[in-house]
């Protein structure tokens, strides 16, 4: 089971670019951790749903944690 999306996913399920997800993972409003080595970042599940649900992304927030389980 994943426990966390590449920005890459995350921007998929809100329907923006990735490098919109990185702005908000640089402005504070997704918390995120990067990956060893390459410095990718991930955003936990657990963010993810808070971010969709924060945001009414209702639809969004159920297709990402039925992907993810």
């Amino acid at each position: 089971m994943k426990r966390a999306l590449s920005t890459g996913q995350f921007a998929k399920y809100c329907g923006v670019g990735h490098r919109t997800v990185l702005r908000w993972i640089k402005v504070g409003f997704i918390d995120a951790f990067q990956i060893p080595g390459r410095g990718d970042n991930r955003i936990p599940l657990e963010e993810a749903l808070r971010f969709l649900e924060e945001h009414e992304q209702e639809q969004l927030r159920e297709s990402c944690h039925a992907t993810l389980h």
